[in-house]
């Protein structure tokens, strides 16, 4: 699991595609700030808060359909290489400084369904909620998280 990293993160407003950005706030309970599902007041629902798709996840879809989709279109806000999102969900793991827990994987958003043909739930991507405030930035560095690790460093905000 270890050796994954951040290619790209993008936030955006409800309704226009998200735009790419270096770094970004992530707060628990809350999501990503400037993120159109940001919780200002706490509760993000869970799955909601910050999104993840693999960029091998991305080229296969355009290899099989010839489709081209870009990151930015896939609607996701973490873009990795190098790292397998499925095998995170139920578990807690780090992006950066920022420690997550896998919510489930995601399904395709009702515009990228419109967009394209049927998706292929197993390369979607996943949903996770972050556990700790801290900033993700391009280039950051993946794992999963050691259970003794997150005791130490961990607490709620």
């Amino acid at each position: 699991m270890d050796g994954g990293h951040v290619t790209a993160i993008y936030i955006g407003p409800r309704f226009e595609l998200p735009q790419p950005v270096e770094r970004v706030e992530a707060h628990a309970g809350k999501g990503l700030q400037g993120n159109r599902y940001y919780w200002e007041g706490g509760g993000a629902p869970a799955g909601n808060a910050l999104t993840l798709i693999a960029a091998e996840a991305l080229d296969a879809f355009t290899e099989e359909t010839g489709i081209p989709l870009s990151a930015q279109e896939s609607r996701r806000n973490v873009v990795t290489r190098g790292l397998d999102l499925n095998a995170l969900v139920g578990k807690r793991f780090r992006v950066g400084n920022v420690e997550c827990l896998g919510i489930e994987l995601c399904e395709p958003c009702d515009h990228l369904q419109a967009m394209t043909p049927a998706g292929r739930p197993e390369r979607n991507g996943a949903s996770s909620r972050p556990e700790r405030r801290h900033p993700h930035r391009r280039g950051d560095r993946s794992r999963r998280s050691r259970r003794r690790d997150f005791l130490k460093h961990s607490r709620r905000i």
